[in-house]
């Protein structure tokens, strides 16, 4: 894996080689430094906050401390932390004030926030290795006549305007509205080698808007090196008031952007941009080296406009090394409407389409050369194609000979018509690097696409695929009447792409047997499956990558679950309880109290535990104690009864002894009937 190694080492020099600088550079000398911790499990705000021992509880509390140039501000991994992480300091470019993680387990998660969950407002910032969520509860609505669809301007990371110089890399987005947002007044930030996916929400329910990745707009702003997976919303209204049969989808809109550079990522969402202009006219935006591959009905890659059309005009965008690979019914790579070639300029790009791969209005016109057109369903060509332009000489209308698109693989084989047939507009703008960080040009032209491969040989070396161990995390999910829910998460990586992730499972020391086989080209994967309390687990997985080439088994830690009733002696109550029998608690009954100072206490040995609990529309507040230490407040409030549903989960914590306490607080959701708190057991992980 050498190659490899050294790529990752190019790519934190030349991650900017499209014609800028990095805005933040190692400092060339030693400065003193403050690093502050915080740590949601056994952290108080009382504390100092400088060393892991003396950590902070809260972000509320990291918010008020005064950084200055080179400090470090660090959550503890495995944490969920609620409300706004506001970044809000200012380093300089020799001394960037870093905010991060440490300790070992998941990504610390910042969620809830009532706006943003990481508002960043300051200067020369690093924010790494964090990840942000909004649960559906959190939003203002949950549209009952549009399958409980989430509204609310709710967003993951926000550049406000006052942002400029920031680095946001290595995070990731869950269930936001938008997952990264950059103001109209954001300037010279950069979004980089982050997962942007699984975006869900939407701000407008009716001619609904949401379910986005990237809402760009500001001057000078850099998204690279990203993924980009899953940002769709579940349903939106039309003007009617109709249940609009698209769901909105959307990897990056690019509004009131100037000066925007966008390259080398990676998406699977149904849109990868659409571009228009308000208040500021977007211009000279750049994209470049990005692939897309959906399957999705109306899938489009670039939807820009000129003057005239609705939300434009978007002048002088340019489109260079993409591929497009959409399969799906309808689905479309570039449209421009009232275009120009002021509007667009395409060059060097392979784009398959099922429908229809270039598109200008009637009447127009565009900067087209040196770009490959194909349809996955071959000859004939679907009528219209390529519609009211006709495409330069230089350009090809011919299968693109990629090594194997439908696993994401579009490196192109020794024999593609797209090597060597490229022009040198992206060269000239600084573009001189490919996806896998390859020098371009490496023969008398560039090739057409992604991959940059010398004629007559093949491109990527067939390493396999580096693979994380599988770790297991129970969800807030609703459980079975006997069995729990879990996530089994890992990663994989390969500059071949992957094809294929292998799960297998072992329980109480048997032999390994299948879960499951995915096909997909994703690197992070997350499997939802169902555990029994009481059995011993272990988990391995193997992937495959675009060539055939394949890991070794990786294998988790063995683990068991231990499954704790209402009625176990272990739990002791204080206050007013009482049992109720119920067909759909876990393992069929509950214990319930309502009045204030009424306590559940578990102690245990483990590194993890979770409360099962019934949410529904007579529910109250409970607070959730570990260690002596308030982890969160509770609310169990919702419009509808869901019992069995794990409401609060601890994880990654130190294996030993803990004490896990549910305190009924007497108080309730303003929409609530009652103040109802049900305890349907513990499930502990060791």
């Amino acid at each position: 894996m050498t190659h490899r190694i050294v790529r990752l080492v190019i790519i934190a020099a030349i991650v900017l080689s499209a014609g800028t600088s990095l805005v933040l550079r190692q400092s060339a000398y030693a400065a003193e430094q403050s690093t502050y911790y915080v740590d949601c499990i056994v952290g108080q705000d009382t504390f100092s906050g400088t060393s892991p021992i003396s950590a902070w509880k809260t972000v509320n509390r990291a918010n008020t401390q005064s950084l200055v140039p080179g400090d470090q501000l660090l959550l503890k991994r495995g944490c969920t932390f609620a409300g706004a992480l506001k970044a809000r300091w200012n380093g300089t470019a020799d001394r960037p004030i870093t905010i991060g993680s440490y300790g070992v387990g998941e990504m610390p998660i910042v969620q809830n926030a009532s706006v943003a969950n990481v508002k960043i407002t300051g200067s020369y910032q690093i924010i790494e290795q964090i990840q942000t969520l909004h649960t559906d509860g959190n939003y203002p609505t949950l549209a009952a006549n549009c399958r409980n669809q989430p509204v609310g301007w709710k967003l993951g990371f926000s550049f406000e305007d006052s942002a400029h110089h920031n680095m946001v890399r290595s995070v990731r987005t869950n269930n936001h509205a938008v997952g990264v947002n950059f103001t109209n007044g954001s300037h010279h930030n950069q979004l980089l080698s982050s997962e942007i996916r699984d975006n869900a929400g939407l701000w407008r329910l009716i001619d609904p808007l949401g379910g986005l990745g990237v809402n760009l707009h500001g001057n000078a702003n850099e998204v690279a090196w990203n993924t980009f997976a899953n940002n769709q919303a579940s349903c939106g209204l039309t003007k009617s008031g109709q249940v609009s049969p698209w769901k909105p989808s959307l990897s990056i809109e690019l509004f009131n952007a100037t000066n925007s550079t966008i390259h080398h990522n990676r998406s699977t969402d149904r849109v990868f941009m659409e571009m228009g202009s308000g208040t500021i006219t977007s211009t000279d935006n750049t994209i470049a080296y990005n692939a897309q591959a959906s399957s999705e009905t109306r899938s489009r890659f670039v939807v820009t406009r000129g003057a005239g059309a609705p939300a434009g005009p978007v002048w002088r965008t340019a489109l260079y090394h993409n591929v497009v690979y959409n399969t799906g019914d309808d689905s479309q790579g570039v449209t421009c409407g009232a275009c120009s070639a002021d509007v667009l300029t395409l060059q060097n790009n392979i784009i398959v389409a099922k429908t229809k791969a270039l598109y200008v209005d009637t009447g127009t016109t565009l900067s087209e050369s040196h770009n490959l057109y194909w349809t996955p369903v071959g000859l004939p060509l679907p009528n219209n194609f390529i519609q009211n332009v006709a495409i330069a000489p230089s350009s090809l209308v011919a299968q693109p000979g990629f090594v194997n698109a439908d696993a994401g693989d579009f490196h192109l084989v020794p024999e593609s018509p797209a090597i060597d047939q490229g022009g040198d507009r992206a060269l000239l703008a600084g573009y001189a690097h490919d996806i896998d960080v390859d020098a371009v040009p490496q023969a008398a032209a560039p090739d057409l696409g992604i991959d940059e491969t010398p004629a007559g040989s093949v491109d990527p070396i067939n390493d396999a695929p580096v693979v994380t161990a599988p770790t297991q995390m129970l969800t807030e999910f609703r459980t079975e009447q006997v069995n729990v829910p879990a996530l089994i998460s890992w990663t994989a990586n390969d500059s071949d792409g992957i094809s294929t992730h292998e799960l297998e499972q072992s329980t109480n020391g048997g032999a390994f047997e299948t879960v499951k086989t995915l096909q997909t080209g994703e690197t992070s994967k997350f499997v939802g499956i169902s555990l029994t309390p009481g059995r011993t687990y272990q988990f391995r997985v193997r992937v495959t990558d675009g060539l055939g080439a394949t890991s070794e088994w990786m294998t988790g830690a063995s683990f068991m679950l231990t499954g704790y009733q209402e009625s176990d002696a272990a739990i002791v109550t204080t206050g007013n309880w009482a049992a109720a029998t119920t067909a759909d608690a876990f393992g069929g009954n509950v214990a319930h109290a309502s009045d204030k100072g009424s306590v559940a206490r578990l102690t245990f040995t483990g590194s993890s535990v979770a409360w099962v609990s019934t949410v529904g529309p007579d529910t109250g507040k409970a607070e959730v104690w570990l260690d002596g230490v308030k982890m969160k407040t509770v609310d169990l409030y919702r419009p509808e009864v869901n019992a069995r549903r794990v409401v609060f989960n601890a994880t990654n914590l130190t294996v030993g002894s803990h004490t896990i306490e549910i305190r009924v607080l007497g108080a309730k959701n303003a929409s609530s009937s009652a103040r109802r708190i049900d305890l349907d057991g513990f499930v502990v992980t060791l």
